[in-house]
């Protein structure tokens, strides 16, 4: 035990130190962690110095979109339809076999949000924009990512734009605001949620997609849960610290939806073996020398849907509505 002050919700007194090694690299350091006894948000300790070290070049937000993926015109015509039918607007037979083929991924979390194709969207912490990209071969004509991470803005040749520039320096508003497991990343969570508040609509959301701390995997595998990612998630939340960031800044918390995937056995798996994600028998790099047999993956799909249904996964989506 040792003495904290949590940045969630103030509390000041004991709380357990945890010592998180950082295993995607194998960078061989440990970090410390603590968890609120108030609130349960699980926070660092203290930001290294060199935190910029520990994402290089190879890090996977950053390494993976350099240039359009080119789609001919039917599959351009194939990726509307499905996300015609996943977002409500056009219940399609095309669009729901694609569903029912392929399910129906990251758009489909686009419609508690009530996302148009033409609304103005903000993608904060894209590295080099794969997710809009993606967005905009489904329909979607109106993005912009932002990254501070990124060697210098990127203008893409389809009109998407990434913007090397903090949100606190941004001044449009827009109809929908989202944030892909990048919000773990930032220092100041409550600052964040205050200009997000800034920049959108009223009567608009803002998503905010996070592994979270109220979850089965940090329970049972603890220093060696894969959601850690020392040192480079600050915060692990959970809903009960997401509602106080809401009410300090403004935001309703509508909605909360588990999304969580095989991804968080596989991964802690290894990290009970000291397996890092990117050694070279690492399910993640070369599945056929990895622990895990076909049934292993299988089972552990299985559980991830299982957790979701109970509220108990390790990943989920935050629904904020700016009243």
């Amino acid at each position: 035990m040792e003495k904290i002050t949590c940045n969630i919700c103030g509390y000041s007194g004991d709380a357990k130190i945890y010592s998180i090694k950082d295993m995607l690299f194998d960078m061989n350091e440990s970090f410390n962690y603590f968890e609120c006894p108030d609130c349960n948000c699980l926070q660092l300790h203290e930001i290294p110095d060199n935190i910029s070290d520990f994402y290089p070049k190879k890090y996977s937000a950053y390494n993976k979109h350099k240039t359009v993926k080119k789609y001919n015109s039917i599959l351009r015509f194939l990726k509307l339809k499905k996300s015609e039918f996943c977002l409500g607007y056009n219940k399609n037979i095309i669009g729901g076999l694609m569903k029912y083929f392929y399910g129906g991924g990251f758009i489909e979390k686009l419609k508690p949000a009530n996302v148009k194709f033409n609304d103005k969207i903000l993608d904060v912490g894209t590295g080099t924009g794969g997710r809009i990209l993606d967005m905009e071969a489904r329909g979607f004509t109106n993005l912009t990512g932002t990254d501070i991470f990124i060697d210098e803005e990127i203008n893409y040749e389809n009109g998407v734009k990434i913007l090397k520039i903090d949100i606190s320096e941004m001044d449009d508003i827009y109809d929908f605001i989202m944030l892909n497991h990048s919000f773990e990343h930032m220092s100041n969570p409550l600052n964040v949620m205050k200009h997000l508040n800034r920049l959108i609509k009223n009567g608009k959301y803002v998503l905010i997609r996070i592994p979270v701390s109220d979850s089965y995997s940090w329970k049972k595998y603890r220093e060696n849960w894969v959601g850690l990612h020392a040192p480079r998630h600050f915060y692990l939340h959970n809903k009960k610290s997401m509602e106080l960031l809401a009410k300090k800044s403004n935001f309703i918390l509508e909605k909360v939806i588990y999304d969580s995937t095989d991804y968080q056995f596989i991964g802690s798996e290894q990290y009970l073996k000291n397996i890092p994600a990117y050694s070279e028998n690492s399910y993640f790099v070369n599945p056929q020398k990895s622990i895990f047999t076909k049934n292993d993956i299988k089972k552990f799909k299985t559980l991830a849907k299982k957790l979701n249904i109970k509220e108990e996964g390790d990943t989920a989506c935050f629904y904020f509505l700016k009243p």
